[in-house]
C-alpha cells in the first residue's frame, strides 16, 4: 500500500485537492445546515452502531455493558433526529446542535473513565487522550451556547482549503520533480561467469603447487 501511494503521488494528490476543494464549495454555495445536520447525524449512528458491534462480541452483562448499551441508544436517537430535522422537516437546530453535541461528548468521556475505573484496565493513551479532548470540547460547546450547523461548517471549509492547498502543492512538487527509480547496474555475463569460475582455477593451481 505504501508502494502504491509513492508510486502515484500526484495523481493520488489531486483527487484529495478535487474533494477537498468539492467540500469548501459545497458547503458554501448551498444551505450548510441542511447538509452538516444530516451527516452529522449519520456519522453519530455508524459510530453507535460500530460500538453496538463491538460490545456485542465481548459478550458480557455487566452494568458498564449496560450503560454503554444506554449511551448507544442515546447516540442513535440523537443522529436520528439530526437527519430527520436536516433531511424531512428542513428546520433549524440553532444552538441546541451544539448542546447536543456537547451532551453527547460529555457522556463518551464520563463513561469511557467510569468504565475504566470499574474494569481496572488502561489503554493506549491515544483513546485516554480523545476521551479527554471529548470532556472538554463537551464541556466547551455547552458553556460557549452559540455553536451551531454554521460555525460547523465555516471550521469544515477552512480545515479543506488549508488541506486543499496542502495536497495541491504535494501533487505540484510531484509532477515537477518526479522520483526515478534507482536501477542496479547489470554485469556483464563474462564477468560473472569469471568470477565463479575464479576460485576453481586458484584451488586448482594451489594443489598442483
Amino acid at each position: 500500500m505504501k508502494n502504491f501511494a509513492l508510486k502515484y503521488k500526484g495523481p493520488l494528490n489531486i483527487l484529495y485537492t478535487i474533494f477537498y476543494l468539492s467540500v469548501a464549495l459545497v458547503l458554501t454555495i448551498f444551505n450548510s445546515e441542511s447538509i452538516m445536520v444530516p451527516v452529522m447525524g449519520l456519522i453519530i449512528i455508524i459510530f453507535a452502531l460500530w460500538r453496538l458491534w463491538t460490545l456485542i462480541k465481548r459478550k458480557e452483562k455487566t452494568l458498564t455493558i449496560k450503560l454503554y448499551l444506554g449511551e448507544i441508544v442515546g447516540q442513535i436517537l440523537i443522529g436520528g433526529v439530526f437527519i430527520y430535522i436536516g433531511w424531512v422537516t428542513r428546520g433549524s437546530l440553532g444552538v441546541w446542535f451544539g448542546y447536543l453535541l456537547g451532551g453527547l461528548f460529555i457522556l463518551r468521556g464520563t463513561l469511557y473513565f467510569y468504565g475504566t475505573r470499574v474494569s481496572d484496565q488502561t489503554e493506549d493513551l491515544a483513546t485516554f487522550f480523545i476521551h479527554i479532548a471529548a470532556l472538554v470540547a463537551g464541556t466547551y460547546l455547552i458553556i460557549e451556547g452559540t455553536f451551531t450547523p454554521a460555525v460547523m461548517s465555516g471550521i469544515v471549509v477552512t480545515v479543506a482549503l488549508k488541506r486543499a492547498l496542502k495536497t495541491g502543492f504535494v501533487a505540484y512538487k510531484a509532477y515537477k520533480n518526479p522520483e526515478t527509480e534507482k536501477q542496479e547496474p547489470v554485469q556483464d555475463l563474462k564477468s560473472i561467469e569469471w568470477q565463479e569460475t575464479t576460485p576453481e582455477v586458484k584451488e586448482v593451481s594451489d594443489h598442483d603447487a
